[in-house]
């Protein structure tokens, strides 16, 4: 993949804000030159929730696998899903509280956001079919068609495609 000198800020945001800062070309401060040079290969969300199971079905109706599981006491408190290049991961509250209460407890709860780029958003809405979306499917003005749903664990998904360049 080929680098400009254009940077793409990364926000990285909780309980409910959402953000994107535009590239820029200024200078980075050169405490955080080391930094910016280290390679990254990708990220995973880990989608935090009361109970898993109740999320599951929404996944594996988009063809979500179980890659890894951890049980607890009262169901699943760990779960990594996967399809194709796209992975995500779900924790409880209660496996977080668990392992640094004095952490987790005072952390806010609230749904994460996630942004998934789709190659077809009609199959996704067929799949869905049975999940009433948040908002429905609208084309918005940076040129993607979308549509919102709120998963069980309560975490709003956007969907959306984008048109081919041509």
């Amino acid at each position: 993949m080929a680098r400009s000198g254009a940077r793409t800020t990364l926000l990285v945001l909780s309980a409910g804000a959402v953000g994107y800062a535009a590239p820029s070309t200024t200078s980075i401060d050169p405490r955080l030159h080391a930094m910016t040079e280290a390679y990254m290969n990708k990220v995973t969300p880990v989608l935090t929730v009361d109970a898993i199971e109740p999320a599951l079905p929404f996944w594996e109706a988009l063809g979500f696998a179980r890659t890894a599981e951890v049980p607890g006491d009262d169901g699943l408190v760990f779960v990594s899903l996967q399809k194709d290049d796209v992975e995500l991961m779900y924790q409880t509250w209660s496996s977080l509280e668990a392992a640094d209460a004095e952490n987790f407890a005072k952390m806010p709860r609230g749904p994460a956001f996630l942004f998934i780029e789709v190659g077809d958003l009609d199959a996704i809405e067929a799949a869905l079919s049975a999940v009433q979306p948040l908002k429905p499917r609208q084309t918005t003005f940076y040129g993607a068609d979308e549509v919102v749903f709120r998963e069980p664990g309560g975490n709003i998904i956007t969907f959306a495609e984008f048109a081919e360049a041509g």
